[in-house]
């Protein structure tokens, strides 16, 4: 039998490709949305707080029902009543939804705006839908076409933008527009992929429905504060900054989010399948090991990010008002990083069903993060709300790892993981303090920098490459279990 390493790490390919596919539309793009030419700069940092507004939507009106889809369909004896049961939820809890939010933009939005508003109302229903078939294509462990639905979408996101921006010079209704089109086309496209018949055919079943919400309802909450944790900083740099400092901090988020796409989101995505089907005996094994591996790779994520994100920016072509988000980058990257190491801890807590336990932290972290804002941003601005993302993220990894010890003891080697994080963030921060040249020459001590990191932690001995060996066997498969 495979190692379950080999599994996850599989799953995570497939769903790391299609993380990187949709999430590029975002990187592709930038050389569009920070020239001024095609949008501007006020326009950018809204487009930043409608990212986060269909986010939050998506993760409240859904009630969390996609994780109840790949929790109960793997061992229901009618797996087809529960994808139609939350497809028939779902399109009534958007229903309702997006005839309450065209109703709030007819009477509240400015009239200038109502196009915008109204085409981001069908953004989140498109959203909304499409989360279906996506989740039972996870709950069936179909990861490659789960990637070929990202492409669809990437490839309508971007050919729409360009469209949209360059040729029509829509501006901000352009990229909202863009959005919602390859949304609901993909939703089109996934409907057919995982069977129509699924979704009209067959009875949903309302103690079924019941069950689902029992489930999934406590996560509500903490899908909230996940994206509150995420983006409620934007909320409140458009409350007391401009729409430049939200730009700022937009595109900054952009670069951090780099660990999000390649690391967190796919690890999100393939970790609780095969967690779930793990024997008790290796449980512990598998996480333990997982730990070493992540820290290293995020590490090398938010190091790479901060040393490169200047060379990236003068490739991009975009305006040198937007070198002043540099700094803000590891505070964002480590942050990120730090969420996607508690993900591990998550996994536990989902597997003893102890739901409400990840909604309290995440529910926790949100709120000192918001509160950490308030107190910040007026004074500091992007850079107050990059710092508290850092503080508010460490705040929920140690918690969730103190809830899932509890549940789960995992012997993890924290000096050395400690040491591995002090080093990544003292070449972060160099790789966004110091000035380097232009050029081939800055190019090269850029690349200084990341080798010196890694030459650093092998020294010391936190990560060794008997380490690297292991891995490599657990993933070929000869670390059978």
């Amino acid at each position: 039998m495979r190692h379950p390493l080999r599994n996850l790490a599989e799953q995570g390919f497939w769903y790391t490709l299609a993380n990187v596919l949709f999430k590029l539309a975002g990187v592709v793009l930038l050389p569009l949305y920070t020239n001024t030419q095609f949008l501007s700069v006020e326009a950018f940092g809204v487009w930043g707080v409608f990212e986060i507004t269909v986010s939050i939507a998506v993760a409240v009106i859904g009630l969390q029902l996609g994780a109840g889809l790949v929790r109960f369909y793997p061992d229901h004896p009618e797996p087809a009543r529960v994808a139609s049961t939350v497809w028939w939820v779902t399109v009534v809890s958007t229903a309702l939804s997006a005839t309450a939010g065209i109703f709030l933009v007819r009477f509240l939005a400015p009239e200038d705006a109502h196009r915008a508003y109204l085409l981001l109302v069908a953004y989140i229903a498109g959203e909304l839908l499409l989360a279906v078939p996506l989740s039972l294509l996870r709950a069936r462990g179909k990861a490659a076409a789960f990637l070929g639905l990202s492409v669809v979408k990437l490839a309508l996101a971007v050919g729409l933008n360009v469209y949209w921006l360059k040729v029509s010079a829509l501006g901000l209704v352009g990229v909202v527009q863009s959005f919602a089109v390859a949304a609901w086309i993909t939703l089109g496209a996934g409907w057919l992929l995982t069977g129509p018949r699924l979704y009209v055919g067959v009875r949903p079943r309302r103690e079924l429905a019941r069950s689902l919400l029992r489930f999934s309802v406590p996560l509500i909450v903490g899908g909230l504060g996940s994206m509150l944790l995420n983006a409620g900083d934007r909320y409140i740099l458009a409350l007391y900054r401009s729409e430049e400092d939200i730009a700022l901090y937009t595109l900054a988020a952009k670069f951090g989010s780099v660990i999000f796409m390649f690391g967190v989101q796919p690890l999100q995505l393939a970790l609780l399948p095969v967690l779930f089907r793990l024997a008790e005996s290796q449980r512990s094994e598998v996480l333990s090991l997982l730990m070493r591996y992540l820290v290293v790779g995020f590490g090398a994520l938010v190091v790479g990010v901060s040393v490169f994100s200047e060379p990236v920016l003068d490739l991009f072509g975009a305006d040198a008002f937007y070198q002043q988000s540099i700094i803000l980058i590891p505070w964002i990257a480590f942050g990120f990083a730090l969420f996607g190491l508690s993900v591990l801890s998550d996994g536990v807590l989902y597997m003893v069903h102890r739901t409400r336990t990840v909604t309290v932290w995440m529910t926790a972290a949100a709120a000192v993060n918001l509160g950490l804002n308030f107190l910040a941003v007026p004074r500091l601005g992007p850079l107050g709300a990059a710092v508290t993302t850092f503080a508010s993220y460490l705040l929920l990894f140690a918690g969730r790892r103190w809830s899932a010890s509890a549940s789960l003891f995992v012997p993890y080697e924290w000096p050395s993981l400690a040491g591995i994080g002090f080093v990544t963030a003292a070449a972060s921060g160099a790789g966004v303090l110091i000035a380097l040249p232009a050029g081939a020459a800055g190019l090269s001590l850029r690349a200084a920098i990341v080798l010196a990191w890694a030459a650093l932690i092998l020294l010391f001995g936190w990560f060794r490459l008997a380490d690297a060996r292991t891995a490599l066997l657990h993933l070929r498969g000869a670390g059978e279990r």
